[in-house]
């Protein structure tokens, strides 16, 4: 019984032993372990021959199914590898058809070529919504095409080794990204205004001085 570490002995072959003195019960399920050990026992008692009989005889047929669902095993073992083998090939001919990035469990891959099918091209066309992810994050947080564009690069480089589990993982990581910087372009845009304001009154206090200037020379 290479390979099997158990055998079982069933609650009907109760009345052998019950039949049997404690002391050839005792030999007789050393009998049994040799056996089921592979220790090929042999004995000159008849009345362990007789006894052993009807067990050895189950312990074959147990022997038998137990061989029987191995096999079973193994060829559903052999066919989810073939299927998962066939799944793999079947991702990557996509992913290679579509310029994509996409690795044998079905996750999408980031990385930052704007060719790839598993970043730009799904958050660019929104494929689940049918909207424009990135016109939405430019209504949404009031940015600009460009610095949504920038936030993708930033998002890109940042998520390069990460896997997502579907497309819309990867769009929620997206919108949380842009979500978390898009004050950094209002504040850019507010500090660029104050100068514009700034350097625009220097001007004008340099056009006074020079109105004033020439009132003081027309004066003298």
């Amino acid at each position: 019984m290479e390979g099997k570490k158990s055998f079982v002995l069933y609650t009907d072959q109760r009345e052998v032993f019950d039949e049997l003195s404690d002391q050839d019960a005792g030999r007789l399920i050393k009998h049994i372990f040799s056996y089921v050990n592979d220790e090929n026992p042999s004995t000159e008692d008849l009345l362990l021959k007789v006894a052993f009989l009807p067990i050895k005889t189950q312990l074959k047929r147990d022997l038998k199914s137990w061989e029987a669902k191995q096999v079973q095993r193994k060829e559903a073992a052999k066919k989810s590898v073939e299927s998962r083998q066939r799944a793999s090939t079947s991702v990557n001919e996509r992913s290679v058809s579509l310029g994509g990035n996409v690795n044998v469990n079905g996750n999408v891959n980031v990385n930052g070529n704007v060719n790839d099918i598993s970043s730009f091209t799904i958050l660019s066309t929104r494929r689940l919504g049918g909207k424009n992810l990135f016109e939405e994050m430019m209504h949404i947080y009031d940015l600009s095409d460009d610095q949504v564009k920038k936030l993708y690069q930033e998002w890109s480089l940042t998520h390069e080794d990460q896997n997502f589990e579907s497309e819309k993982h990867l769009k929620n990581s997206f919108i949380l990204f842009v979500k978390n910087n898009s004050s950094r372009f209002k504040v850019q845009q507010r500090s660029y205004h104050h100068k514009q304001e700034k350097k625009s009154g220097n001007v004008f206090s340099l056009l006074l001085e020079k109105e004033l200037e020439k009132e003081k020379n027309q004066d003298q």
